[in-house]
């Protein structure tokens, strides 16, 4: 049983899941939630990209698991980056 909303598992899970906790917000957009766990993924992996990921979401209103295309996820990690550029 995890007590966290978002939790990391494997390699660097412990690095990972910290920066889940310290950046997740329960009350964040989903489109959010994917960009944030796009970046803990990369940040500990050799690979920078989203080909390696496998993603699914359970929507409150639906309880159904649905799988995020790797199209979505592309979509997700450069929202993501361009967030980064405009902050600097």
């Amino acid at each position: 049983f995890v007590l966290y909303s978002a939790v990391a598992i494997g390699g660097n899970s412990e690095e990972v899941s910290d920066h889940l906790e310290k950046n997740y917000k329960k009350d964040m957009p989903i489109e959010d939630a994917i960009s944030l766990a796009i970046a803990a993924i990369n940040l500990k992996s050799d690979e920078k990209d989203v080909k390696h990921i496998k993603m699914s979401t359970i929507r409150s209103n639906t309880k159904l698991l649905e799988r995020v295309p790797n199209a979505e996820l592309e979509k997700y990690a450069h929202t993501k980056e361009d967030k980064s550029v405009k902050k600097e």
